[in-house]
């Protein structure tokens, strides 16, 4: 009671309007969903836009260019994919159509297969309507598989690219300054300066290919078939191994001689190793292995870095030679 007589009634408390909640920041720019009829694309403002082709696809990402896109591959595409500089994630089925790469600064991490080497797609920069190749300089590629077809010219190779596959049937990679780690199939890497290199392939061909700045590491395995030359020069990277297994397989006519090049490498060890010679016999294209037959020789002709097989005898005959090499700068 106041001293007025009458009760003072306390106000309710004044309680604030919860904050607006933030708004969710999109990860990407853009949403595409590939379907067997149709594109579908999420625009940032939530809308869609939706295209019939795949045409039509590479005619609106043409205008598109910095943005971060996420692909979703709902279906096999057939089709060829032209990529702007834009930052690509793509999800879903087999792509297996050519991908092309139009510029500069493209940045593609793929969880999906890029490209097929049986059908005839790859991950390449070639412009089909000028017939020439595409500076892609700024290229980092991040794919779970890939088959690459990736050059350029005399006046041009493309810089600070960056190409990290797990998994390859075929990549062709030319004239390019970067790194490189892929693993699969065959790789051939020609006319490249590279800093860091990680190849493990069944076959590995390299030929004026160097390294550069003291800095980086080469490791190069090929399982089957490898062939360097001179003009492979990893003198300059930081830290090198090389393991290269030959299996020469020879079919000589009678009274023939045949000769074929082992690798080779300017470094400071370099070490060969013969781990079998021998005769083959052929069952149902099944190479079956045993002694050298008589009237046979196999030389290792050190000066020419060459293997001579020459078969005296009147028959033809199947010879396999296997040779290892281990090359080092340590």
């Amino acid at each position: 009671m106041s001293e007025t007589g009458l009760f003072r009634i306390k106000p309710p408390p004044i309680t604030m309007p919860p904050p607006p909640p933030t708004p969710a920041i999109s990860a990407f720019d853009y949403i595409i969903d590939i379907y067997s009829d149709k594109v579908v694309i999420t625009n940032p403002d939530g809308t869609t836009t939706q295209l019939s082709t795949i045409a039509e696809l590479n005619d609106w990402l043409r205008n598109i260019t910095g943005k971060r896109i996420r692909i979703n591959a709902n279906v096999e595409v057939y089709s060829d994919i032209y990529l702007s500089p834009n930052e690509y994630w793509i999800f879903g089925e087999w792509i297996h159509g050519n991908v092309y790469l139009t510029g500069k600064n493209i940045t593609i991490i793929s969880f999906t297969r890029l490209g097929d080497y049986s059908y005839g797609g790859y991950l390449s920069n070639y412009d089909r309507q000028t017939q020439s190749y595409v500076d892609i300089s700024g290229l980092k590629l991040f794919s779970v598989y890939a088959d690459i077809f990736i050059s350029g010219s005399p006046t041009m190779r493309s810089t600070d690219v960056t190409i990290y596959v797990e998994n390859t049937t075929y990549a062709l990679i030319e004239r390019i300054v970067g790194d490189i780690y892929v693993r699969g199939g065959i790789v051939s890497v020609y006319e490249c300066t590279l800093y860091n290199v990680y190849i493990e392939a069944n076959q590995v061909s390299m030929e004026y290919v160097s390294s550069g700045d003291y800095m980086g590491s080469w490791v190069v395995v090929a399982r089957e078939r490898g062939a360097t030359t001179s003009s492979v020069d990893p003198r300059n990277a930081f830290y090198v191994f090389f393991y290269i297994r030959n299996i020469y397989l020879f079919k000589l006519p009678a009274r023939s001689t045949v000769a074929t090049g082992i690798p080779e490498l300017p470094l400071s060890k370099v070490n060969y190793y013969v781990v079998f010679i021998g005769g083959a016999s052929v069952v149902d294209n099944r190479y079956y292995y045993g002694s050298l037959p008589s009237g046979v020789t196999v030389t290792i002709d050190q000066t020419e870095n060459k293997v001579i097989v020459t078969n005296s005898t009147d028959s033809i005959q199947h010879v396999i030679v296997i040779i290892d090499m281990y090359a080092t700068n340590w």
